[in-house]
């Protein structure tokens, strides 16, 4: 998306927020609430000025429909 033109936050905000809208579930996912489900992810870099960065995940936390964090 950010080769298309799109900063690395408007492209974080539409896989996410955007994304959540369009599918209809906006009320459980798309972005950090209390009382959403969420995954959580480290990367490993600056997003805003590598935006490859994306790429680099170094550690992620699924969030388990108890509300509760687990390490992949």
């Amino acid at each position: 998306m950010v080769e298309a033109g799109f900063t690395p936050e408007q492209a974080v905000q539409i896989m996410t927020s955007n994304g959540a809208k369009i599918l209809g579930i906006s009320d459980r996912v798309g972005t950090i609430a209390a009382g959403k489900q969420a995954d959580l992810v480290v990367l490993d870099g600056d997003l805003v000025s590598r935006p490859a960065t994306i790429r680099n995940v170094t550690t992620g936390f699924p969030a388990w429909p108890s509300g509760t964090m687990s390490p992949r």
